[in-house]
């Protein structure tokens, strides 16, 4: 899973990629050669993020550094995916316009920003199932309901029918 190779659309599309976390692919990959693999593509994203702008002063190398630290410590939980859908985002003006001046600061408060709403959209996502599978139990009830008053309602006349043939002799 190479930076460039990742094409996100939306939160769903990140959900169903099946590709792992970032503290996912450390583990998977091990220790030393996780975090090599995340720090590298985590930089790549950034290196392209201040490429994209014309500014006056890039991100200088040590600061590109410090960013990849800081999201790592702070946002373990986000897939590869998330990081390029948000700096996609950025790119596209999706977080307000970029005034001369990306930072650590600035991408992580973009990530703060993004990671609000993939909780919104996670929180409203897990509503949805919850409610989807909540009908179907209601329905499945209400099916077995309507079962048992109909085999009720055919006892009752078969009761019914009964009683008045005997009272008929």
């Amino acid at each position: 899973m190479l930076w460039q190779g990742l094409n996100p659309i939306t939160y769903r599309s990140i959900y169903e990629s099946g590709n792992k976390s970032l503290s996912g692919i450390v583990r998977e990959l091990g220790k030393e050669a996780g975090e090599i693999y995340v720090r590298a593509m985590l930089t790549v994203g950034i290196i392209e993020l201040s490429e994209f702008f014309n500014i006056q002063q890039n991100m200088s190398e040590q600061q590109v550094v410090l960013t990849v630290n800081l999201i790592r410590e702070k946002y373990w939980m986000l897939k590869p995916d998330d990081f390029k859908l948000c700096f996609k985002r950025i790119m596209m003006g999706g977080f307000g316009k970029v005034y001369g001046r990306l930072d650590g600061n600035v991408i992580m408060l973009w990530l703060d920003q993004y990671l609000d709403e993939r909780t919104l959209w996670f929180e409203e996502y897990n509503m949805q199932d919850h409610r989807k599978i909540k009908d179907s139990e209601i329905t499945a009830m209400e099916q077995r309901e309507r079962d048992r008053s109909s085999e009720a309602c055919h006892f009752s006349k078969y009761a019914s029918d009964y009683i008045t043939s005997k009272t008929k002799k």
